[in-house]
Parts: structure tokens; C-alpha cells; sequence
């Protein structure tokens, strides 16, 4: 573990932002129509969860946890519990920045 840094995951749910600007299908039914946008939640209180999180007096209490619309959640799939596959993509990540972070792995590693 690297002493002071805290990973936290979360989805704040289907926020009214651009990011399906040129989407296709039902992607682009969901983000480019009017119903769709108003069953979506504003930047705003899409970025609540961020803001929270990153201004928790102790982060470490929540490290590692998942959190869908500030509820944590245990929920995680198969592939994000899996040792093998975080030390594989830890290992590859260091790779890809031509760092090592001397001898530290990632919250997957045993």
C-alpha cells in the first residue's frame, strides 16, 4: 500500500453531461433526447459524491470501497475481487508508465 493514498470508486448515477454527445443507439436515445436527459440527475449533484468523498475527514475509513449514489456497496464483480487479475493489472500499469512503486501493490495484491 502507498502510505497517504486513499482509492475510492463510485457512480453517481446517470448524470446530464455531454459524454454521449455523438452516441448511437440507445445510448443515444438515454443522452441526446429530451426524456432521456430529464430522468438524469444535474452535474451538480453528479459531482456531490466526488466532492464528499474527497473531503472526508478520515479518507482511509472508506479506502478501497465501491459506492453507487453514496451508498457503499459490496456488490463488486467477480473480476475486481480477483488478487490474480489486480496484481496482473497493477504489474501492467507499471509497466505502461515505465515506473515501479518499489516493490507496493495495489489493493489486489495478497
Amino acid at each position: 500500500m502507498l502510505a497517504g493514498i486513499t482509492a475510492v470508486a463510485f457512480h453517481p448515477g446517470v448524470v446530464n453531461s455531454n459524454i454521449g454527445t455523438g452516441a448511437a443507439g440507445i445510448t443515444n436515445l438515454i443522452y441526446n433526447t429530451r426524456l432521456g436527459r430529464a430522468t438524469m440527475i444535474s452535474n451538480d449533484k453528479g459531482a456531490a459524491p466526488l466532492v464528499h468523498l474527497a473531503t472526508l475527514p478520515d479518507p482511509h475509513s472508506v479506502n478501497g470501497q465501491y459506492f453507487n449514489k453514496m451508498q457503499a456497496n459490496s456488490r463488486t464483480s467477480k473480476q475486481a475481487r480477483d488478487g490474480d487479475f489486480g496484481r496482473k493489472l497493477w504489474d501492467h500499469t507499471e509497466s505502461l508508465l515505465g515506473a515501479s512503486f518499489s516493490g507496493t501493490r495495489g489493493a489486489g495484491s495478497a
